[in-house]
C-alpha cells in the first residue's frame, strides 16, 4: 500500500492507492516522527529518496519530490 509505484499498476489505481495511504496515516499517532524519518533515510541513502508514503506524504521514487499535493494529509 504505501510504495509510490508498484509495477503495470495503472495510474487511477495507483492515485487511489496513494490516497487511501494518506488518509490512513491521519490517525497515526507517529505521524510527525514517520516523516522525520523519512528525511534521515533519504540524507543516509547512497541511492537518493525512497518513494511512497511517509508521514502523511507521498513522495516518488528516486527523486523525493511529494507528489499529488504540496502539503500532508489535513488532519
Amino acid at each position: 500500500m504505501w510504495d509510490y509505484s508498484i509495477e503495470d499498476e495503472p495510474l487511477k489505481q495507483r492515485t487511489q492507492r496513494l490516497m487511501d495511504a494518506k488518509q490512513l496515516c491521519l490517525t497515526c499517532p507517529l505521524r510527525a516522527d514517520c516523516d522525520a524519518h523519512y528525511r534521515t533515510v533519504v540524507s543516509q541513502n547512497p541511492y537518493g529518496a525512497v518513494g511512497g508514503v511517509w508521514g502523511g506524504r507521498v513522495y516518488a521514487d528516486k527523486t523525493g519530490i511529494e507528489r499529488f499535493d504540496d502539503a500532508p494529509a489535513a488532519a
